[in-house]
């Protein structure tokens, strides 16, 4: 595998106990230019369980965007000001 496709590879930048928290999230890292998706957000409609029984909700993005991601999570009153 070359070292670019290693850039493309999808990384876990943040998890969220809840739909509502990592939507949010995913919301904010969007409209940055962030490339971003949600993993193991359905399983507690599916199984209509909590999804603290499954497991987090992972925040993935691109590992080359990953540094950006995490600056504008660990900051979102900066991302608020900053907007597109």
């Amino acid at each position: 595998m070359k070292k670019d496709d290693d850039k493309d590879r999808l990384v876990v930048a943040a998890t969220y106990p809840d739909d509502v928290s990592a939507h949010i999230a995913l919301g904010m890292l969007r409209s940055h230019g962030v490339e971003c998706v949600l993993n193991n957000e359905y399983t507690s409609d599916v199984f209509a369980l909590p999804t603290a029984v499954f497991g987090q909700i992972r925040l993935l993005v691109r590992e080359r965007d990953l540094h950006e991601a995490l600056s504008l999570l660990s900051h979102p009153d900066r991302a608020d000001d900053s907007g597109r």
